[in-house]
This record gives structure tokens, C-alpha cells and sequence, in this order.
């Protein structure tokens, strides 16, 4: 489960990457064009371009903190979101799909170890 949420969140980084890369170019155009307000897009561009590098961070601690991986995970998904709306749909799927893989290692360690707690 850690391999393929490290995967998932991987492949969930480069489409947010792409997604960025692509907001970043319309907003670019759009001010170039005199557009109003598109230098926004450009600023909700450097944003998601963060939460990629937040999932990416997140997908890689899915092989030894799989809880923070799940949290980093979500975050970057709802980040994704917030920031390229559609341009995000593909990354914050895979981001998600990541997550749940995560929440299933971390559960899975601590049965192992005999720490899970209540909820």
C-alpha cells in the first residue's frame, strides 16, 4: 500500500505541476492580452505549483510516515483545488486516491503494533 501511495502522489504531483504550469500560461496570456484579473491566475498559479510540491513531500513520506503523508496528501489536494480549480481535477483525484492508500498503511502499522488508539 506505502509503493502505490507514493505512486499515486507522485503522479498526482506531475499533473499538478502540469496544471500550474498551464494556469501560469493563461494567466501570462491573459495579462499580455490586458484581460482584467488575470494576473490572479498567475499568482493562483505559484499556488498550486506549492501544493504540488506539498504532495510530492506527502507521497514521499508515504514509505515512512504514512499518517503524515495522508495529511500532507490532503492538504495538497484541497490546495490543488482552491488555487487551478479545473486545471486540478486529474492531480487532486490521484492526491486523494494517495490519501486513502496512506490512511490504509497507517492503520495497518498500528495494528501491527498494537498502538491503535480509540477513535
Amino acid at each position: 500500500m506505502r509503493v502505490v501511495a507514493l505512486v499515486l502522489g507522485i503522479l498526482g504531483a506531475v499533473f499538478g505541476f502540469f496544471g500550474a504550469v498551464l494556469a501560469e500560461g493563461v494567466g501570462g496570456l491573459g495579462s499580455a492580452l490586458g484581460v482584467a484579473h488575470a494576473h490572479e491566475l498567475v499568482g493562483l498559479g505559484v499556488l498550486a505549483f506549492a501544493a504540488a510540491i506539498v504532495g510530492l513531500v506527502g507521497a514521499i513520506l508515504a514509505m515512512s510516515a504514512p499518517k503524515a503523508s495522508w495529511i500532507m496528501l490532503l492538504i495538497a489536494a484541497v490546495l490543488v483545488v482552491v488555487a487551478i480549480s479545473a486545471f486540478a481535477v486529474p492531480a487532486a483525484l490521484l492526491f486523494l486516491v494517495a490519501m486513502v492508500f496512506a490512511i490504509l498503511e497507517d492503520r495497518r502499522r498500528r495494528q501491527a503494533t498494537g498502538t491503535n488508539l480509540p477513535s
